[in-house]
């Protein structure tokens, strides 16, 4: 519906019975004005689910280390993912360089900022690949030029590269290579920030499961994200995932 009724009219005020939607996405800024922030008809449609990209850009905006937020979509039809390009509140700023491309600082905060969109939306509407900018592109008339947007390259979306140092960290290098269709992964490498999503996932679990003859469920798995986590619990398991002692999955940082 383009109309809604006027929440704000009073009896023989004058005023018009019905709003009309424009379906501008703004919010009120510390000076009491309201700044535009983009559209809400910004609709994609990701593994079947009909997706509003302004939804996921409001979530962002909740976020404390996030000042501002665009969403877009690459890839085709069989394989398009959500790409999150943010702007840091200035307290993160300070403490970031945004030309730091390989930062740990910068990997902590979009680890943080994936955790938080979780809580507020179904995962196939968390955006699989992030970029930190000093700011969004605007066009002549002050709107966000989504066209000027950076291209997104996977390498800047990793961690530093670390080399796998065993025969289970290579194998494992092997399958997320060619799973996720990526070149050089390493140790430190996160599975959804380098183009991981929940189908890849399913198709990762089977081949760990079949590699290394184990009977990992995608829930275990999905805890696993960093390549070096899931090294362990293999190492650890011996073949069984059940036969680790909770207590010590609890202690490991996932």
């Amino acid at each position: 519906q383009v109309f809604t009724s006027n929440p704000y009219r009073e009896a023989d005020d004058g005023a018009d019975a019905r709003l009309y939607k424009t379906g501008d996405l703004v919010r009120w800024t510390d000076q009491g004005e309201l700044e535009y922030l983009g559209r809400l008809d910004h609709q994609v449609k990701i593994r079947g689910f009909r997706i509003e990209l302004g939804e996921i850009e409001t979530a962002l905006m909740e976020v404390p280390s996030i000042d501002n937020a665009v969403v877009t979509s690459v890839g085709d039809e069989q394989h398009k993912q959500l790409v999150a390009y943010v702007v840091l509140g200035e307290q993160y700023r300070n403490n970031l360089d945004v030309s730091e491309s390989k930062s740990s600082t910068r990997a902590d905060i979009l680890s943080g900022v994936k955790e938080s969109l979780l809580s507020r939306l179904p995962d196939y509407m968390v955006p699989s690949q992030y970029m930190i900018l000093s700011e969004l592109p605007l066009s002549s008339n002050g709107k966000i030029d989504r066209k000027s947007l950076p291209s997104i390259d996977v390498d800047v979306m990793k961690g530093e590269y670390r080399a796998p140092s065993n025969e289970v960290e290579k194998m494992l290098c092997t399958i997320w290579e060619e799973v996720l269709g990526v070149d050089k992964v390493g140790v430190n490498d996160n599975f959804f920030a380098i183009g991981g999503d929940s189908l890849l996932a399913v198709k990762l679990l089977n081949r760990v499961n079949v590699e290394f003859s184990m009977s990992l469920t995608l829930n275990q798995l999905i805890r696993c994200e960093k390549l070096e986590h899931m090294s362990a619990i293999i190492e650890s398991a011996s073949g069984q995932f059940s036969d680790i002692d909770q207590e010590e999955m609890e202690e490991m940082e996932w």
